[in-house]
């Protein structure tokens, strides 16, 4: 639960609103498989998830990075931004780990996305690349760090 909000009318009725919280993402701590959970667009963590395959949601994961129910995911900016979890739902990114301020995102497709913390930054760059008419699923990798420069291959 979110949020929950209540009141009384004149006739003495009670009406009580309850908000769910939405998943965003899967946070996965060490075990990556076996201990994950669901986290909202706030980047809280909220309840437990179960195995998916494909790309319903982008797991993420950070060395030594174990959280548990009520704490904050680490990879915020981006892995909350709803543009940007759209942006990996449709370029089937499957996997996403934290590790000294670049993430490596791991498409389905086979290649993998090194990026900055920046989400605006990696998006812009995959379209420059998908604008050049280049299939993503040719490639091994983008490199979408630089805010001004983009290599890939």
């Amino acid at each position: 639960v979110e949020e929950v909000a209540g009141d009384v009318t004149v006739s003495g009725n009670i009406h009580i609103q309850i908000k769910d919280r939405r998943p965003s993402g899967i946070w996965c701590n060490e075990g990556f498989e076996n201990d994950c959970y669901f986290f909202d667009d706030l980047g809280v963590i909220f309840k437990p998830s179960f195995a998916f395959t494909g790309s319903v949601y982008t797991r993420w994961k950070k060395e030594g990075g174990d959280l548990s129910i009520g704490q904050t995911v680490p990879c915020l900016p981006g892995c909350t931004d709803p543009l940007y979890v759209q942006f990996l739902a449709e370029h089937k990114i499957t996997e996403g780990e934290v590790r000294d301020d670049v993430y490596t995102l791991h498409s389905l497709d086979g290649y993998v996305i090194k990026a900055s913390l920046d989400p605006k930054v990696v998006m812009n760059h995959v379209r420059m690349v998908e604008e050049k008419k280049v299939d993503l699923k040719t490639l091994e990798y983008i490199d979408a760090r630089l805010e001004n420069k983009i290599y890939y291959k």
